[in-house]
């Protein structure tokens, strides 16, 4: 990043909080959509600026604000439509970190946390939703437009795989849920998108926040972490003990219907992350060291596996052992793998 985006950031931040402030340190990692910075006025303690460089409007500065309370997200302090100041929690590892690292009990502990955060974050996201509402009354739930896309994708994959498909996939644009839990969801469960820190987790990137159903958060520990580069397997015991953790979290709930709801879910995210990784087969996924990702053809296959034996869209299941028989002819998959931190 030049230095010219970060005088003009800091001029900016200053400016808001009318006084005047220096940058600590490097900038904070972000992606191309940001620029993050650490800053400080004078003796006071340090804040987060974080600039949008995106010309899209973001409902993160809503969220933050009407989920003040939750103890799970950074404090807001000011914002103006591209910019943002937030409370700094400190440097912390995140989920990511500890899934990828060599302790298996402070891997776990991390997953159980976040779950337990989790469900916290969604119980006030139902008391935030009207508030939401409110601040952002164009809001719309993108699930269903997500979904309506890659139904028309995989109908043209599976015909380039010249795989006959007995049933099309509008099965994907007519998930109905029994439950009524629609909350403010932070709408991006990556696993590096937190701060974990003495057993409490605060989720830090709001700037997909959405209202959506519980379970499409939920579902991101069994397909696993569908739009994530950190889509390890976590061990299936421990899966279960992350759902009993947001419950814990979360309180009273209808359970039975929820995981049907959110096995329902799971399978949806399983077809969206087959439909956005088909491309990348003949790329591969973008190699990083700092973000050690499975093979995508391990990703894919294991999806169509789980999709194959589901009694949650019964009808795409053929459609998804002929997509997994089709690619196995032409990549080499192997099972996908757990996390690091168990292997």
């Amino acid at each position: 990043m030049s230095n010219p985006p970060i005088a003009e950031t800091l001029a900016q931040a200053s400016e808001l909080l009318g006084r005047p402030l220096t940058l600590v340190g490097e900038p904070l990692p972000s992606g191309s959509r940001h620029l993050v910075l650490r800053v400080r006025s004078g003796d006071e303690a340090s804040a987060i600026v974080k600039r949008r460089l995106d010309p899209s409007l973001s409902p993160e500065a809503s969220a933050l604000m009407v989920m003040g309370d939750s103890s799970v997200t950074p404090a807001l302090i000011a914002a103006t439509p591209e910019l943002l100041i937030m409370e700094d929690l400190g440097d912390h590892p995140h989920l990511a970190s500890l899934l990828l690292g060599n302790d298996p009990l402070a891997a776990r502990g991390g997953v159980l946390a976040w779950a337990r955060s989790l469900g916290v974050f969604h119980r006030a996201g139902l008391d935030a939703r009207a508030r939401f509402l409110q601040l952002v009354p164009e809001h719309d739930d993108y699930m269903p437009g997500l979904l309506a896309e890659a139904t028309d994708d995989l109908a043209r994959r599976a015909q380039d795989l010249e795989i006959d498909v007995r049933h099309d996939f509008s099965a994907l644009t007519q998930i109905n849920f029994r439950t009524p839990l629609q909350v403010l969801s932070a709408g991006d469960m990556c696993p590096d998108n937190n701060l974990m820190s003495g057993g409490r987790v605060h989720f830090i990137d709001l700037e997909f926040a959405t209202l959506r159903h519980v379970a499409w958060d939920l579902a991101y520990l069994m397909a696993p972490w569908p739009s994530c580069w950190c889509a390890w397997r976590l061990p299936p015991e421990l899966v279960d003990a992350a759902l009993a953790s947001w419950r814990t979290g979360f309180g009273a709930v209808d359970w039975p219907e929820l995981e049907r709801d959110l096995r329902l879910a799971t399978d949806a995210w399983r077809w969206l992350a087959v439909s956005w990784l088909l491309p990348s087969l003949a790329t591969g996924w973008p190699e990083r060291p700092d973000r050690p990702a499975p093979p995508v053809a391990d990703r894919i296959v294991d999806a169509l596996d789980e999709l194959s034996v589901s009694a949650y869209l019964p009808e795409l299941r053929d459609t998804a052992m002929h997509f997994a028989v089709a690619i196995r002819a032409k990549h080499s998959a192997g099972r996908l793998g757990v996390a690091r931190a168990w292997r």
